[in-house]
């Protein structure tokens, strides 16, 4: 049997109900939508028996979000092109807008059906005889936009990019499968980070697919604390991921630089961060690799969570749980160390750690044996070092809790007396400054001084890689470009604006005085 092509039509897939409606005079009704193979499918329940209705999505589909007050709403247009003979398809449904007269109607006929339901029916033409338009509602923003995320990808034509567009100014970093370079845009002048990865290598460690992963879950997430993902490719050897560049560097270099995080700065470190991990738990992503060395700070001295090739997204699975054992020794849960099943509480397990040794430059289960360090994890409460700030000490005992299911979450974390001093809404606007702004000097050779020297010093080059993976893994719709992703959201910026200050409203309006 032949090998399926590994593309992203079949690994970029999404399923669940949905809200559905034809525009403009069809009803509002629940339906069991699955993206598969560059189609969107529409059955009448998830037993998938009986299907309702087939959307192409293809370079001429358009989805977006509807001109109303929320972000639940969004609506696909498919245009039909005629067959061979210019003949339209027969079995074409003309829809047709009459603004004048129906608008009022299908609002009324909308409110009698759901009193939620928005509806900007009048705003789109439906005049072409083989377009086709459906609106849709999810439950949560997140969910929406998910959606309208994938689909737009598949409706994204690859961009022409290569390395032959980029300068390469130095080498900043390197793991396992590749390395992190620091190039100039040779026509726009803009800088990045371009994260290179051997194909062969993926392939040996049996994860070929964790590439498409990290991808598609970047190109998902939009926050002002996680390092967004700009454009892809690849060659016959190579994946390319081109990040935002930030120039502050890792925390880890910091930490081994300079010492101990001054409590301010890492009491906002913190609260930034737990805003991260929040967001992409909402998308139903558990990070599980936080550590200092995957918290970048930006030219403005705010962090950037980024590398997540270890992220699990955990949406299509029913309990929202896991078993892999992956992590960073120093910051794996206990539930990770005893192979248990887990979630997104292993990540707020890992803030925990990242305080203590912010603050403390230790861990609190630091020990030199592997072994002994997952029994400590698993069996031995946590000893923090003598003279820690009394509050910073009290809200990472609380979440240092073994049992993921009395472990604080988020808000929880932000209801803390330790963010006493902070409001949530300044933070999520980046109006505090931190205390280490990044001054973007560079040494004599013209190197960022905030990157360890063992990467600088490197040859600045993509290095030439010949050996081929044994099955090629030329991903069909890797490459990717962000603003024509985007597109399809830059009417409603302030509308997503909005929406991200209003995930945490609840802490940035509250009358007590903590926030």
């Amino acid at each position: 049997m032949e090998k399926e092509p590994l593309t992203i039509a079949n690994i970029l897939s999404l399923e669940g109900y949905l809200e559905t409606r034809k525009i403009p005079k069809g009803p509002w009704k629940s339906g069991f939508c699955s993206i598969s193979e560059s189609s969107l499918f529409i059955y009448e329940d998830e037993s998938q028996e009986k299907l309702l209705e087939t959307i192409s999505i293809t370079k001429k589909t358009i989805v977006r979000y509807d001109n109303t007050d929320s972000t639940l709403f969004f609506h696909i247009e498919e245009v039909i092109d005629s067959d061979a003979n210019g003949i339209e398809n027969q079995n074409s449904e003309k829809v047709q807008q009459n603004s004048s007269n129906n608008s009022q109607k299908d609002r009324d006929d909308k409110k009698g059906s759901s009193d939620k339901k928005g509806s900007s029916d009048k705003k789109i033409d439906n005049s072409n005889k083989n377009r086709y338009i459906y609106g849709f509602c999810a439950q949560q923003v997140e969910e929406a936009r998910r959606w309208v995320e994938v689909i737009k990808a598949l409706t994204n034509p690859p961009p022409t990019l290569s390395m032959n567009d980029f300068r390469i100014i130095s080498v900043i970093g390197r793991g396992f499968f590749g390395k992190v370079m620091l190039v100039e845009n040779i026509h726009t002048k803009e800088q990045y980070a371009i994260k290179s990865v051997h194909k062969k290598k993926l392939q040996e460690s049996g994860r070929p697919r964790t590439i498409i992963c990290e991808r598609n879950i970047m190109m998902l997430v939009k926050n002002p604390f996680i390092v967004q993902l700009h454009f892809a490719f690849q060659t016959p050897t190579k994946f390319y991921l081109g990040l935002e560049y930030a120039p502050g560097g890792e925390l880890f270099y910091h930490m081994e630089t300079i010492g101990l995080i001054p409590i301010d700065d890492a009491r906002l470190y913190t609260a930034e961060i737990a805003i991260a991990l929040e967001h992409l738990h909402r998308f139903g992503i558990v990070y599980r690799d936080l550590k200092p060395e995957n918290v970048l700070l930006d030219a403005d001295g705010h962090v950037k969570l980024t590398d997540f090739g270890l992220a699990k997204d955990l949406c299509d699975n029913e309990e929202k749980t896991t078993a892999t054992f992956c992590g960073t020794n120093h910051y794996l849960a206990p539930e990770i160390v005893k192979n248990e099943s887990y979630s997104y509480e292993v990540d707020w397990w890992a803030l925990g750690i990242l305080l203590c040794e912010m603050l403390t430059g230790l861990t609190p289960f630091d020990e030199e044996n592997k072994m002994k360090m997952f029994d400590s994890i698993a069996n031995r409460e946590p000893v923090l070092p003598s003279g820690i700030d009394e509050e910073a000490g009290d809200l990472i005992l609380q979440i240092l809790t073994k049992d993921p299911k009395g472990r604080p979450g988020f808000e929880e974390i932000a209801a803390h007396s330790f963010f006493d001093c902070l409001d949530w809404d300044y933070v999520i606007s980046r109006r505090y400054v931190p205390n280490f702004v990044p001054e973007l000097k560079k040494d004599k050779n013209g190197k960022n001084l905030y990157f360890p020297p063992e990467f600088t010093d490197e040859l600045p080059i993509d290095s030439s890689c010949e050996d081929l993976p044994a099955d090629p893994l030329n991903i069909e719709g890797f490459s990717y470009n962000a603003p024509i992703v985007l597109e399809c959201i830059e009417d409603d910026k302030s509308i997503i604006d909005s929406m991200l200050l209003d995930e945490y409203q609840d802490f940035a309006n509250n009358d007590n005085e903590n926030y």
